[in-house]
């Protein structure tokens, strides 16, 4: 019991010092955003098909305002939805001790994250019931937020890390080309045709008014192969990139990359890139978005209850011995 107790404190002293030293180089971060920036971009959306999530950029001042609010918001608003992650994409333009700041804030969400998830699978006794205070067991990660005033920490946002623009880990210089785009795809999952007929059958008995269509898919499946590897293709959210590109220097060549951007992204530099491209006022509708090129799958869907696409021929047997 002391044992664990000890444990207990040591892991709330280290959530407590994570979160206070990340508020900390977040307060630093944005005080130089704000006195020392080169140039601010955060997205202005459209005023009638824009998520009502976004946070408008209207004037260097406002955008100023945008970026630094979304840095620093590391908890649930009132608005805001139990899963819902807020997004401001924007380019911060900062000098290298500007760059260095996002950095030290980076490795405190590293620490923040570390620390949270060693509370995983623990509980500590808390209220449980707020109108009558009984106590209880709860998950010790919700009694130590609490009892650190910060009971509605967004996971997400606390710990998703600041995108800086680099062309390596160990080197930093400033992009020639930056844009901003909507993105959306799917993402494969690898399976088997033996678990997807186990799958299938375990859910034959439970299923109203799909039993016909899993059984067709049943048939679909033990007709193919014995061991064939199926990939399990599913529709992404939609989500904000930053293409980034870095002239050709000596011997190397022109360096192309791409970046998450759903929140500010920071680089090294003087201004905005010459070749900078913003972020459209609202995504595209569906329809005239640009099709994932699975050069793997084949284009017709294999199952009509899961989409299970077959590989085409001359990659099956090459995955189906990574399965083995």
């Amino acid at each position: 019991m002391a044992s664990s107790t000890a444990l207990y404190t040591d892991l709330r002293t280290d959530l407590g010092n994570a979160l206070k030293y990340l508020k900390s180089s977040l307060e630093e971060l944005t005080a130089h955003v704000r006195e020392r920036s080169r140039a601010v971009w955060v997205w202005r959306p459209g005023e009638a098909l824009a998520p009502r999530v976004a946070l408008p950029a209207l004037s260097r001042e406002k955008a100023i305002e945008a970026a630094t609010r979304a840095l620093l918001t590391l908890e649930y608003q009132d608005t805001q939805d139990a899963h819902e992650s807020r997004i401001a994409p924007g380019l911060i333009v900062l000098e290298a001790e500007g760059i260095k700041l996002a950095d030290q804030v980076n490795g405190w969400k590293v620490k923040l994250a570390a620390a949270l998830k060693a509370m995983n699978g623990l509980e500590a006794e808390g209220i449980v019931n707020r109108e009558t205070g009984e106590r209880g067991p709860r998950p010790l990660r919700e009694v130590a937020l609490e009892a650190l005033g910060s009971a509605r920490l967004h996971y997400r946002q606390a710990v998703r890390k600041i995108t800086v623009l680099r062309e390596s880990a160990e080197q930093i210089t400033t992009p020639d080309r930056v844009s901003f785009t909507w993105s959306s795809c799917k993402t494969v999952r690898r399976t088997t045709r033996e678990a997807l007929i186990a799958d299938l059958s375990a859910r034959v008995a439970g299923e109203r008014g799909l039993t016909e269509t899993l059984e067709r898919d049943l048939a679909k499946l033990t007709r193919l192969p014995a061991g064939e590897p199926i990939a399990l293709a599913h529709e992404a959210p939609l989500t904000v990139r930053a293409n980034v590109a870095w002239a050709a220097r000596g011997t190397r060549p022109r360096l192309n990359a791409s970046f998450s951007a759903v929140a500010p992204v920071v680089m090294l530099g003087d201004a905005l890139p010459e070749k900078f491209t913003p972020l459209s006022p609202a995504p595209p509708p569906k329809e005239a978005r640009k099709a994932r090129n699975d050069t793997e799958l084949e284009d017709t869907q294999l199952l009509e209850a899961v989409p299970a696409f077959r590989y085409l021929r001359n990659f099956r047997e090459a995955k189906h011995a990574e399965s083995a």
